[in-house]
């Protein structure tokens, strides 16, 4: 169930147990706070570097239009799970540029290195 969801189902519970007061029923099994919780997303760690060399792995498996595609509907599954969690868009765009210029500097790496590994 999404958060606004169970903040209205917590808001039916409350208002069924609560009388027509303004003072809170000590017995209420639901509190009611106002909204002050944020989600931070820590730089760099939604996902990690073993992500990004598997991520790679398989794309450079593929011909390069598939590989391609896969990198930018993954890019756009990341923007959508971080909507979806409640980051904020100037967070979420640092977070997917990031993502995505460590993915293409990999895949350069792996294909100037691929000789010589």
């Amino acid at each position: 169930m999404t958060s606004p969801a169970l903040a209205s189902i917590a808001h039916r519970v409350a208002r069924r147990h609560t009388p027509n007061s303004r003072k809170p029923d000590p017995e209420l099994p639901v509190r009611i706070d106002l909204p002050g919780a944020k989600v931070l997303l820590l730089p760099g760690r939604y996902r990690d570097a073993a992500y990004i060399q598997t991520h790679v792995q398989y794309v450079l498996s593929r011909p390069a239009d598939i590989g391609e595609a896969h990198v930018i509907n993954n890019l756009r599954c990341i923007r959508q799970n971080l909507e979806a969690i409640g980051i904020s868009k100037p967070e979420i765009d640092a977070e997917v540029r990031r993502i995505e210029g460590a993915v293409r500097a990999e895949i350069w790496r792996q294909v100037l290195l691929r000789g010589d590994a």
